[in-house]
């Protein structure tokens, strides 16, 4: 049994951090919607004010911010 756990361990790793601590982009523009996890994104740099890197949970709550659809 504990082989067999070992073996799923090691075929699926799971990332064991929690999502929530990722850092993404946004730009604070008051007419942007959206969060960028990629800093060069085509949309982002399109961005004409300035980009910060702030957590995906202050993105989403905070700022009101929706994934990026190009990532």
């Amino acid at each position: 049994m504990a082989k067999l756990v070992l073996f799923l361990i090691l075929m699926f790793p799971v990332e064991f951090s929690n999502s929530s601590d990722k850092k993404v982009y946004v730009c604070i523009s008051p007419n942007e919607k959206v969060y960028h996890y990629d800093k060069g994104c085509a949309s982002l740099l399109r961005c004409k004010q300035d980009i910060i890197e702030i957590p995906k949970l202050d993105a989403i709550g905070k700022y009101k911010r929706v994934l990026c659809g190009d990532e």
